[in-house]
């Protein structure tokens, strides 16, 4: 008995032997890693084609986040399915640090809301949060000859004409179409979609008189013809109102609090990121963010800067979630 007390013992400690003389060199390999993490070139995957929200700004903070890391920062663009392709890809990518995703964070959440089935992704457990950047206001805005000047004429105008007037998004997640879903919602009015490929193309049917509103982007799409007077803002879904355009009131100011979703700009990881290169990212993203030169080409562009951490960006996924959840229910925008 002892005898096979004691075989079994030496078996038990041959099995732990083995297991040490494999994981351990595997432990150093991953600590060594993230000690020299990035000694190359780092991409940043944008799930959009180039031009839109996502792509802008991610190539705006490149060499800013370039400087920090030392080494080259790439923008790889993956489009397809409302960003689903491009998040797929880093959910599937090797957790080394070297392919990171620079989301246009609410739209990310939407896709896996509003097709549960579809998306095969767990849009906030199968992925790593590293930081929040900063926000890009959107900005409710109508054809210069709608016949509405205020955010109330254009509420009584749909409320007395419903279904009448007809609103262009870029997709059913996307942001243009959550704060219409929202103002919808809380002013109990009919208005129409129309949909199409991208916010630029938004735009550009605004400006032609093919829709009568939309949820334009202040930074990418809406500035240049706010100023040229092609079309009218009514209201910015921002908590406060916005130095380059002091006169447009915020949704808050009409009533309509519930109403202020942005464009939130965040960078994400494989879950199995390490810890130690999840830290190093975040806190490049803010030194690339609050260094002066960082701050004022933001600022200029008319980015809204609010860096967040780890945890911070986190629990705000987990509190928007909820909140793009019930929107997506009460709209009947889930699709699976």
């Amino acid at each position: 008995m002892l005898r096979t007390l004691v075989r079994k013992i030496s078996k038990v400690s041959s099995i732990i032997s083995l297991f040490l003389l494999v994981a351990t060199p595997l432990f150093f390999v991953a600590v060594g890693q993230a000690a020299d993490y990035p000694n190359r070139a780092v991409d940043i995957v944008v799930p959009f084609a180039p031009g839109g929200g996502a792509d802008n700004f991610f190539r705006a903070v490149r060499g800013g986040l370039a400087k920090e890391f030392n080494v080259p920062t790439n923008i790889v663009n993956r489009a397809g399915g409302g960003g689903v392709v491009g998040a797929s890809f880093v959910v599937n990518s090797r957790a080394d640090g070297y392919t990171l995703a620079g989301l246009e964070l609410l739209t990310h959440l939407m896709g896996k809301i509003i097709s549960p089935k579809t998306v095969s992704y767990d849009a906030i457990k199968d992925f790593k949060p590293i930081a929040h950047f900063a926000y890009e206001p959107l900005m409710l805005v109508v054809r210069a000859d709608l016949e509405v000047k205020t955010l109330e004429d254009l509420i009584a105008y749909a409320r007395k004409n419903p279904g009448k007037l007809i609103a262009g998004t870029s997709g059913l997640g996307t942001q243009n179409r959550i704060d219409l879903e929202l103002l919808k919602v809380a002013t109990g009015t009919n208005i129409r979609f129309v949909t199409f490929a991208s916010g630029g193309e938004t735009t550009t049917n605004l400006l032609g008189g093919h829709v009568d509103l939309i949820c334009g982007n202040t930074v990418t799409a809406s500035r240049s013809h706010l100023k040229a007077g092609k079309i009218r803002a009514l209201a910015v879904f921002t908590p406060n109102r916005l130095p380059e355009f002091p006169d447009v009131p915020t949704t808050k100011e009409k009533g309509l609090a519930s109403v202020n979703v942005n464009m939130a700009y965040g960078l994400l990881g494989p879950k199995e990121l390490s810890p130690e290169i999840v830290d190093r990212v975040s806190h490049s993203a803010k030194a690339a963010l609050t260094s002066a030169e960082g701050t004022a080409s933001l600022n200029k562009l008319g980015y809204i800067l609010e860096y967040l951490t780890p945890q911070q960006l986190e629990d705000q996924m987990k509190k928007d979630y909820g909140l793009l959840a019930d929107v997506a229910k009460k709209a009947g925008l889930i699709q699976d």
